[in-house]
């Protein structure tokens, strides 16, 4: 055996080691190697060297696929496809919750690490009252936070307002510090509770009570039943602040009501007035507030210069209007117009000799003219003075005492008061249309000379159902001083078109056609930089008219 394998190495020697070897140009390779192979000799190889592999993914592999890739050589012609395995999902530290549980996110979004909330003891941020109730706060590692109403009130809520109702609040003499609120209630011995909104204790008030029902001659609807009419003057209250309030009565507790107070040193401040809500039940005119309180949630004030409701006697009206949330956290500054007077809804109607219902449902300021002390009044609003007036009722004969009073009293008012601007709210127009009312011209003769000599600025009003606003007026004529007359024409459906006097005549600066357009409009007024404001817009919450009013010297 030893003498075969020696021979077999003496002819390879002979065969190979006696020349030199040629190689094949074209890379031969296997699994591992790539190399030239001798032309000669199969065993004979040269440059033999790893693969030099390229990694080419052609599926991307996520947490759900594997993915796969491809392999060449960059030297030679060798590659081979790999399957790649899914990639794992790897989840962050931070904390990442629903109501019940936490947990971590993936890049990808899965969720992982699921556990539920583990809340700490509760911490208590409002202390409840047998007034109003509590709330304790749970705060879990993750952040999340879970509270919980402490029921600690002693009296249930009078939902269906069978108890307590018709909650009104009024501007006070300086609606930076004082308001008066009145309400209803069937029986004795109800009573206020208020605080300020960042305060814990609420302070109880007692108020005036009224034992009252309409007087039978009138057909008044619920209001011939006997009721309390209560009412409360909150004074010395904090400007610029929020104070909530309820009534209790027996058992049970109203909802809870809210009114800010202005803010005497603001350079800028506004407010929100309507005219002629009228027809019961009407929801053009909630729609309508509720828009303008929406765009305007600084305005402290809303006015309205008469005709709430169609008939002053139908307490359904008033339900309809003050039993919502559309009024319950404004501070209201409303007039008496004719239809307060009325008494009933048939043909002859018998007129009210005064406002009886309307002044149970306002407790505005006590300081008016006597004889209409409530229907007449006036308040500061900054540096405003508002001043209301009682037109009377439908009579169109009017009373030449009620307007002089009024007159003479108004005259003391505005030589007594200070202020930079006068805005007067009245129902009837003096510069509306005069075929809807023969009173005008005796209201016009005893009160424009007033509103002359003191320059007043702008005068709210209605009753005619159109729209038109005037030059500024002096003595009845065109002038650079004086009073713009606006009459708002409707904050309801009640329209009318445009009458042909004012069509005709040079003293109207605007006038629109309501009824052609449909149009129910309101005002936002707004004071600063000694200029007043006032835009007129409809229930598209669209500017349909626009003047501005500058501070002027007083003529006295």
């Amino acid at each position: 055996m030893k003498k075969v394998f020696a021979i077999t190495l003496i002819l390879l020697f002979f065969i190979c080691g006696c020349h030199s070897h040629s190689y094949k140009k074209e890379w031969m390779y296997d699994e591992i190697y790539h190399y030239h192979k001798a032309i000669c000799c199969d065993g004979e190889v040269k440059d033999l060297d790893n693969h030099q592999l390229i990694e080419d993914i052609i599926i991307e592999p996520t947490h759900n696929r594997k993915g796969e890739a491809v392999y060449m050589c960059s030297i030679c012609d060798y590659y081979r496809v790999e399957e790649l395995e899914t990639i794992a999902h790897t989840y962050g530290d931070e904390y990442y919750y629903d109501s019940i549980n936490h947990y971590n996110l993936c890049t990808c979004g899965k969720k992982g690490n699921i556990e539920e909330h583990n809340y700490k003891e509760g911490e208590i941020v409002i202390e409840g009252s047998k007034y109003s109730t509590g709330l304790q706060k749970y705060t879990c590692e993750c952040g999340s936070v879970k509270e919980e109403v402490i029921d600690s009130n002693t009296y249930e809520i009078d939902k269906d307002k069978e108890s307590i109702y018709l909650i009104t609040t009024s501007a006070g003499s300086d609606i930076s510090t004082s308001v008066g609120i009145s309400w209803h209630s069937k029986k004795s011995g109800s009573f206020l509770v208020y605080k300020k909104e960042d305060t814990k204790e609420f302070k109880e008030v007692k108020p005036n009570e009224e034992y009252w029902s309409l007087e039978e001659n009138h057909i008044a609807d619920p209001y011939q039943e006997q009721r309390y009419v209560c009412t409360v003057d909150l004074k010395g209250l904090e400007p610029n602040s929020k104070y909530i309030y309820k009534i209790v009565s027996d058992e049970v507790m109203s909802n809870e009501l809210s009114f800010k107070t202005a803010d005497n040193s603001a350079s800028k401040y506004s407010f929100l007035s309507f005219v002629d809500f009228q027809y019961s039940e009407n929801e053009k005119t909630l729609n309508l507030v509720k828009l303008f309180t929406k765009n305007n949630p600084d305005a402290n004030l809303i006015t309205c210069s008469g005709d709430i409701t169609d008939e002053g006697y139908k307490e359904s009206s008033h339900h309809y209007l003050f039993d919502t949330e559309v009024f319950s956290n404004s501070i209201l500054a409303f007039g008496a117009g004719d239809h307060e007077y009325w008494g009933t809804g048939s043909s002859p109607i018998i007129m009210m000799k005064r406002p009886y219902s309307y002044n149970r449902l306002f407790n505005n300021p006590k300081n008016g003219c006597e004889g209409y002390l409530n229907s007449s009044y006036y308040f500061n609003y900054n540096s405003s003075l508002f001043v209301f007036l009682d037109c009377g009722d439908s009579n169109v004969s009017g009373s030449n005492e009620m307007f002089s009073k009024q007159a003479e009293w108004l005259d003391n008012v505005l030589s007594t008061q200070t202020y930079e601007f006068v805005i007067v709210c009245m129902h009837k127009s003096l510069y509306g249309d005069p075929k809807q009312d023969g009173a005008i011209k005796k209201m016009t003769n005893v009160l424009t000379p007033v509103f002359d000599k003191y320059n007043v600025d702008l005068v709210i009003s209605g009753h005619d159902h159109e729209y038109s606003r005037t030059n500024s007026l002096y003595n009845g004529q065109n002038s650079n001083l004086g009073t713009v007359y606006l009459d708002l024409g409707t904050s309801g459906s009640k329209t009318r078109a445009t009458g042909e006097d004012i069509k005709n005549s040079n003293l109207y600066a605007k006038y629109i056609d309501i009824k052609e357009n449909n149009y129910s409009l309101g005002i936002v007024g707004t004071v600063e930089n000694d200029k007043l404001t006032i835009k007129v817009l409809n229930q598209n919450y669209t500017i349909v008219d626009e003047v501005i009013i500058d501070k002027k010297e007083r003529l006295l």
